[in-house]
């Protein structure tokens, strides 16, 4: 929505984040999608899917028969 400084900020600060507490990669793709970085979202989805990391995004997958 505009604030693409605040984002790349958040991308930043995420590995110290990451040290302390587990960090989704599905949330990590929701900031990428914000920037319109499309395949780095891709990446942390397909991760997320890996790490089965997310019920509701496997229970999506299942909706579409991805999964």
């Amino acid at each position: 929505m505009g604030r693409t400084d605040e984002a790349r900020d958040v991308l930043r600060r995420l590995p110290e984040v990451a040290a302390g507490r587990y960090l989704s990669p599905y949330h990590l793709a929701g900031v990428y999608t914000g920037l319109g970085e499309y395949d780095q979202a891709m990446d942390c989805l397909e991760r997320a899917g890996d790490e089965r990391a997310d019920r509701r995004f496997q229970a999506l997958l299942r909706k579409m028969n991805l999964a």
